[in-house]
């Protein structure tokens, strides 16, 4: 007998992933602006802003091959990607207070630990489809998506910072970023991982 067509794109929880990585590059896509703009605010200068994001931003460079290679081996990935989201969270809510307002070597300090979790969030995260959906067009449609997701995120995270610094204030901004990634988070945790290997590995009905 045949074996049964491949779940479809719903059933894969392709739209809960594609909804977590929105959330999750909408909080990395905006923390330039965000974290300029709240330096700006608290001393007056862009300076210690750029200080920070430089400490955030070195471990995506350093980091991101290791991650990506650590990212296809691991056992346990919903543990992985759900602490590497709840870190990131927890990172940006902490800065939004931090900058301007504690001592620079803890700032900078919390900022490499946050920039630490920001390769699984940025590229890390595209590596899920393939324990989503079998290969094939659906598959390759995902990534399609992916790369969508990621352009609207990189367009709407630094608008929205921009919006929100205008009508309430640069921490407002920081800690919206912060709920965008503790929502990934929460998301993350319900996504069916390695379902596409488990439908592939399944032999049809006799």
């Amino acid at each position: 007998m045949p074996r049964r067509p491949a779940a479809s794109g719903a059933r894969s929880g392709l739209p809960l992933y594609l909804a977590t990585a929105f959330f999750a590059r909408l909080a990395e896509e905006g923390m330039a602006v965000a974290m300029v703009l709240l330096a700006l605010q608290r001393v007056g200068s862009a300076a210690q802003g750029a200080f920070v994001l430089t400490a955030w931003m070195a471990p995506h460079v350093i980091a991101a091959p290791l991650v990506g290679a650590l990212t296809t081996r691991i056992r346990r990935p919903r543990l992985c990607y759900l602490g590497a989201l709840g870190g990131f969270a927890a990172a940006i809510a902490a800065l939004s207070w931090l900058v301007g307002r504690a001592p620079a070597p803890l700032t900078l300090a919390v900022a490499l630990i946050g920039g630490g979790c920001g390769p699984v969030v940025s590229g890390g995260l595209s590596s899920l489809i393939a324990g989503l959906l079998p290969p094939g067009a659906r598959r390759d449609r995902a990534y399609a998506l992916d790369a969508a997701v990621y352009n609207a995120a990189s367009v709407a995270g630094p608008a929205a910072v921009s919006v929100v610094a205008v009508l309430a204030s640069p921490g407002a901004a920081m800690l919206l970023l912060a709920a965008a990634a503790a929502t990934a988070a929460v998301l993350v945790a319900g996504l069916p991982y390695g379902r596409a290997e488990q439908a592939s590995a399944s032999p049809g009905p006799a």
